[in-house]
């Protein structure tokens, strides 16, 4: 409709972007054509995708000329062989797609349509591209052209283009280097940043709170530079196979060499730069728990390794520098700050008010862990919708690193000193939480290694070295100290 012209506007830009040619009539006519025909020849005449566009303004007439457009589709579409993709619903916002039969019992709400709006239309017409290439038998778009033809992401959008394109390439044996160039991009953007000054600066000026304030808002801002490669590393690690995983694995080994750098500066911002590779070691953990892909957890982080000053040059692994108490170690009340504000929903500004006003704040026991928790929800939206199957998860995948971080420990080698330092530290939200030991995770775990023995699952995959023994000694030392932790805090 005339009303749409803005959104018409904007589809037809993409497309310019991406380079697909296309007809719309306002474009394409000339004076003194024969409309209804010209039309009809652009139907009918070789065209290879055809996008009927819907909204509550083509809802609200009963009377139009699309409806006489669409009825020669329809006509065109009926003719082509079962399974053809061709016509292709595009909506403008969330009413419903009128019911149009399409024969062979089949109607327009049949076909999978495209949502042009509101927060997901990045994401949503990136697919559009690709899926248009893919008809026109035209070589693709690479991740890059396409996302720039959809425009330029912002922050908000960008993890669900990087979702989107992830699911599209991954599977696809021919686009191999085209997603390898994606996430390589991604991981390259992460570590610029992580290496530039942007974190180097300081003092900061201000009482305690407003300092925390300002470490904390710059915390938020690290995780949304990571949360694309975090949206894309979750496709990977239940989806992928470890063989595939090659540009995640090197992009996560990148963020935390990157992050464990000397640099100059206030070390409350410092710090921060941990976030990046803390966050996706989580990503991978909870994706890859949660689907028992112990293969790709086992690449993805455990097998890798960063050499660290503190460890004299040794290699230390990633489990042990990517904990989250590691990026707030010198950042007092920023962690409570920023657990406080995602449980209600607020702005820091929000926060620093209350606090002006009342001057205290509930942040739990592991505000650290409280805060990840709550960022990384939305990313798993879609396969867990409810808080109690998002809690069980993360807390279960939680548990599970904490046991692999405690077999790094124990069988890293003594130092001349004959005493091992902990550098990894992974008791957070499961211990705080128990309200009883013997519903924990760790107690699910231990009896699930218990009852499998040898053929316990992970240990199958290759995790704890193939050795159910070490295994054994991982849960156990690490349930003696949850379970200490969790009695100290009930």
């Amino acid at each position: 409709m005339h009303e749409n012209d803005s959104q018409v506007d904007r589809l037809c830009q993409i497309l310019d972007a991406a380079q697909i040619p296309y007809w719309r009539d306002r474009v394409n006519l000339a004076p003194g054509d024969n409309w209804r025909a010209e039309i009809k020849r652009a139907i009918r005449e070789g065209s290879l995708v055809f996008l009927a566009c819907f909204s509550d303004e083509s809802r609200g007439r009963a009377k139009t000329h699309m409806n006489e457009e669409l009825t020669l589709a329809v006509d065109e579409f009926r003719q082509m062989a079962p399974g053809h993709k061709w016509l292709i619903p595009v909506r403008f916002d969330n009413g419903p797609l009128p019911e149009w039969d399409l024969g062979g019992g089949r109607g327009l709400a049949d076909l999978n349509y495209v949502d042009l709006y509101g927060p997901t239309e990045p994401a949503a017409a990136a697919s559009l591209v690709t899926t248009i290439n893919r008809i026109m038998g035209a070589r693709p778009l690479s991740p890059a052209a396409t996302m720039a033809a959809v425009a330029e992401a912002t922050d908000a959008t960008r993890p669900d283009m990087m979702r989107a394109l992830t699911k599209d390439l991954l599977l696809d044996g021919s686009r191999r280097i085209e997603l390898d160039e994606l996430v390589t991009q991604e991981a390259n953007r992460v570590v610029g940043v992580l290496k530039s000054d942007a974190f180097g600066a300081g003092p900061i000026a201000g009482t305690s709170n407003q300092q925390a304030g300002t470490v904390a808002k710059h915390a938020h801002e690290t995780w949304l530079l990571a949360a694309p490669f975090c949206a894309s590393l979750r496709i990977a690690a239940r989806w992928g196979e470890p063989a595939l995983l090659t540009p995640w694995i090197t992009g996560l080994r990148r963020m935390t060499e990157a992050s464990t750098t000397v640099m100059g500066g206030y070390q409350a911002l410092t710090d921060l730069r941990r976030l990046p590779a803390t966050f996706s070691v989580m990503t991978a953990a909870v994706a890859a728990v949660s689907d028992r892909r112990w293969d790709n957890l086992k690449v993805l982080v455990v097998d890798s390794s960063v050499a660290h000053s503190r460890a004299g040059g040794a290699p230390l692994a990633l489990l042990e520098l990517t904990d989250p108490y590691h990026a707030f170690a010198q950042g007092n009340g920023v962690a409570a700050m920023l657990s406080y504000a995602a449980a209600k929903d607020l702005t820091i500004d929000d926060v620093l008010e209350e606090l002006g006003q009342n001057g205290k704040m509930q942040s739990g026991s592991t505000p650290e862990f409280n805060w990840l928790y709550k960022a990384l929800q939305p990313l798993f939206a879609d396969q867990m919708p409810d808080d109690a199957t998002w809690t069980t998860e993360f807390e279960r995948a939680e548990v599970f690193v904490g046991i692999l971080a405690e077999d790094t420990f124990l069988t890293r080698p003594l130092p001349e000193s004959g005493r091992r330092w902990r550098m990894g530290y992974w008791f957070g939200r499961a211990a705080n939480n128990m309200y009883r030991i013997d519903s924990s995770p760790i107690t699910a775990w231990a009896y699930e290694l218990e009852r499998d023995g040898a053929m316990w699952a992970p240990v199958q995959a290759g995790l704890f070295g193939g050795d159910v023994e070490r295994a054994r000694a991982a849960v156990e030392s690490y349930s003696e100290q949850f379970n200490k932790r969790a009695s100290e805090r009930w």
